[in-house]
């Protein structure tokens, strides 16, 4: 059994292991693994993907494999095809360019009603192809991909619902 007791005075006691988790600068490991990954310090992706991965170990690898997987030039790696790979976006699926362009809107109007009397600020978006440029042009269609998108990213946490509004984070 795991419990998390936030007692700090507690100490071992009996047979219960206690570990203490503890905030840890992990810099200095994302530093290492992208010099194994890239080369070294001076290779052109270095610094971008080190600000990016913000010392989360695991976003470092996210990035790093992001980036040579798709055997990018060096150099290459835009802020868009960051936030394409963080996003979980292919800008080679049409589907995908829909998401990014619907979450563009969402960041765009923020906040962005959604709900009860201010409804009429997603359809009004959400149907207009000069702010949200999509290849579909049946307004039902677009209203549910909207919707669509916006639960697909608020499971994600990067949207988040309050009241009638949509936030994007």
């Amino acid at each position: 059994m795991i419990s998390i007791y936030n007692d700090p005075a507690e100490t071992n006691k009996g047979d219960i292991e206690l570990i203490k988790l503890e905030k840890k600068d992990l810099n200095s490991v994302v530093e290492a693994y992208l010099i194994k990954r890239l080369g070294d310090r001076n290779n052109e992706n270095f610094q971008r993907l080190y600000e990016y991965s913000d010392g989360i170990p695991y976003m470092a690898i996210l990035l790093a494999d992001a980036l040579l997987v798709k055997n990018l030039p060096a150099g290459y790696i835009s802020d868009d095809t960051l936030l394409d790979r963080l996003l979980g976006l292919d800008e080679r699926n049409r589907e995908d360019v829909w998401k990014k362009r619907i979450l563009e809107a969402y960041a765009l109007f923020h906040p962005l009603g959604v709900d009860g009397e201010y409804a009429a600020q997603l359809n009004f978006v959400a149907n207009n192809p000069n702010i949200v440029p999509l290849d579909i042009s049946d307004s039902v269609t677009r209203l549910t991909l909207f919707n669509d998108v916006r639960k697909q990213y608020e499971e994600k946490q990067l949207l988040e619902h309050l009241g009638s509004v949509v936030l994007f984070f």
